[in-house]
């Protein structure tokens, strides 16, 4: 089973490091802060994060009041808010850089995207009628595993770094659903990933709600990312079918592995389309033919099949 294979265990415990390590510090100060008594205007926060682990390490960091004289320590630099009004304007200053940060990504994604789909997706040939072993899903499993991501480097880089641009090609040149709907979905997921917690935040703060409440946040994301997963999932029945298999009855299988290593997912089917089709996928963004014969471009899909 993969839920017990060792390394999505790893991947798991990666990822979530990575989320500690973004919102650990915010989620202890947090917790701490909503023990006290936030819902008066001039109520005063304790410190209580001195006593947290991440408290200790700043002290350490500072080794102690007044270190290097006139030299700012840490704490000098990133104040600790004594107010519920100066903690609700540093989380809003954070949303709004956040959002900023947002902006720049999409740009990035969107040129990425239009970079691979001009150099990559347009050029593809066209789809076979019928798909050869060991390609083929009828009677076979992926010829690579799930897995088997560090087996081409090349595949892995795409796979981690151009996680959207590779599963919409994938996609595209099963005709399982469009380029362009895939790549918006993920677009969707960052914007909805922004906007959600921001509002939260705001009705947290107007209502005067416990700070507890902000946490709620960490729900919503995961709802999302789910709601993304189930889509995707869907797609891959389709690219299922394309590739000779279909029964249909892998969708609870591909939502658990579209939510938890997508980019093992899309690893593994890269490898199994562009076999499919007698092509290899290099870095960067080009194309390479492994039949010897000549590649010729196939129309991009405007719907769904």
């Amino acid at each position: 089973m993969v839920l017990l294979n060792p390394a999505f265990l790893v991947l798991i415990f990666l990822s979530d490091a990575v989320f500690e390590m973004y919102t650990g510090p915010w989620s202890t100060w947090i917790q701490g802060a909503g023990n006290q008594d936030l819902h008066a205007p001039d109520s005063t926060l304790e410190a209580t994060t001195a006593s947290s682990s991440h408290g200790r390490q700043l002290q350490s960091f500072e080794g102690g009041p007044d270190v290097g004289g006139g030299t700012p320590s840490f704490s000098d630099v990133f104040k600790q808010p004594e107010t519920r009004e100066e903690l609700e304007q540093q989380l809003r200053s954070s949303l709004l850089h956040n959002i900023f940060q947002l902006v720049v990504t999409i740009c990035i994604e969107v040129g990425i995207a239009y970079a691979y789909l001009s150099s990559v997706t347009s050029k593809r040939p066209m789809w076979p009628a019928e798909v050869q072993p060991p390609w083929n899903l009828a009677q076979n499993q992926h010829k690579h595993g799930l897995f088997d991501c560090f087996d081409d480097f090349e595949y892995c880089l795409y796979g981690c770094c151009c996680h959207a641009v590779r599963i919409a090609d994938n996609f595209e040149a099963t005709k399982s659903a469009p380029y362009w709907n895939i790549v918006g979905a993920f677009i969707a997921m960052l914007v909805a990933g922004a906007i959600v917690p921001f509002v939260w935040f705001e009705i947290v703060m107007q209502a005067g709600l416990p700070l507890q409440y902000l946490e709620l946040g960490r729900i919503f994301i995961l709802m999302m990312s789910a709601g993304l997963a189930f889509f995707l999932a869907k797609q891959r029945q389709i690219l299922r079918m394309r590739l000779g298999d279909a029964k249909g009855d892998k969708m609870g299988e591909d939502f658990l592995l579209m939510f938890c290593c997508s980019c093992c997912v899309s690893i593994q089917d890269a490898r199994q389309v562009d076999g499919a089709t007698g092509v290899r996928v290099s870095c960067c963004c080009r194309l390479d033919n492994l039949t010897g014969q000549s590649v010729v471009g196939q129309p991009l899909m405007n719907t769904h099949p």
